[in-house]
């Protein structure tokens, strides 16, 4: 099993204990579909990609969240790469702030946080890091 596969077997198990429901998919996103006006809200935690991979993403983010929802996300951002708490260690996968004011320059930007943070999220994301935390509508 795969990290999103995991992610996704214990998201589905928290949810079922907190008597929450919600409907998650295993998705390619080089193949993904992103249907226009379809989500209330998409959440991207830790999501790193290839630049284009991610340009591509963003822009169906943008596209499939219906009117007056919201995307949120927290990543790793450029300056990651010499902390040793996680995340990619090819500077192609990491985040700029640009990045998200340039693809949703039209939303209104509720949070752009680029900074410091501690994480405490596992072996693989723990301790002091460099992330973006943002969210739009």
């Amino acid at each position: 099993m795969g990290f999103a596969e995991s992610g996704l077997t214990k998201t589905n198990a928290l949810a079922n204990k907190r008597g929450v429901s919600l409907h998650t998919e295993l998705v390619d996103l080089n193949e993904a579909s992103w249907e226009n006006n379809k989500w209330d809200e998409v959440v991207c935690i830790f999501g790193h990609f290839q630049s284009e991979l991610r340009k591509k993403t963003l822009e169906g983010v943008k596209e499939a969240v219906k009117p007056g929802g919201y995307f949120l996300a927290e990543v790793y951002s450029i300056h990651q790469l010499p902390y040793n708490s996680g995340g990619p260690k090819d500077l192609e996968f990491l985040y700029t702030p640009e990045e998200f004011m340039r693809t949703f320059e039209d939303w209104r930007i509720v949070l752009l946080f680029m900074g410091e943070v501690i994480r405490n999220e596992g072996e693989l994301h723990k301790g002091l890091s460099h992330a973006i935390q943002f969210a739009a509508q």
